[in-house]
């Protein structure tokens, strides 16, 4: 059971940064406590906010910045996030199940 858990139907902004894993139309199901800062793992996509949006990705972390891994050949994001809360702040929680569209 993952408390306030939310879904997301996606559109073609903020899913570029996890091409060939998630496509418009893909239905995702976050959730903001099912993640902890000692245990990210680079396989684990996450809802992170970005300058008032909130885009998918893959993500690493310094203990000061947030390295949004960037889709196939661009240049990772880098956010600052220093300590647990700064992180908390940036991360909005991690994607827990992933519908996918037909294709």
């Amino acid at each position: 059971k993952q408390e306030r858990a939310w879904a997301w139907r996606l559109w073609s902004r903020g899913i570029e940064r996890v091409r060939g894993l998630y496509r418009r139309g893909d239905i995702v199901v976050i959730s903001p406590t099912a993640w902890s800062p000692g245990a990210l793992n680079p396989r684990m996509v996450f809802a992170v906010r970005n300058e008032g949006d909130v885009i998918l990705c893959r993500v690493g972390w310094t203990g000061t910045q947030l390295v949004l891994q960037s889709a196939a050949s661009g240049s990772p994001i880098i956010l600052s996030a220093s300590g647990d809360a700064g992180l908390r702040k940036r991360i909005a929680g991690r994607v827990i199940v992933a519908v996918q569209r037909f294709r």
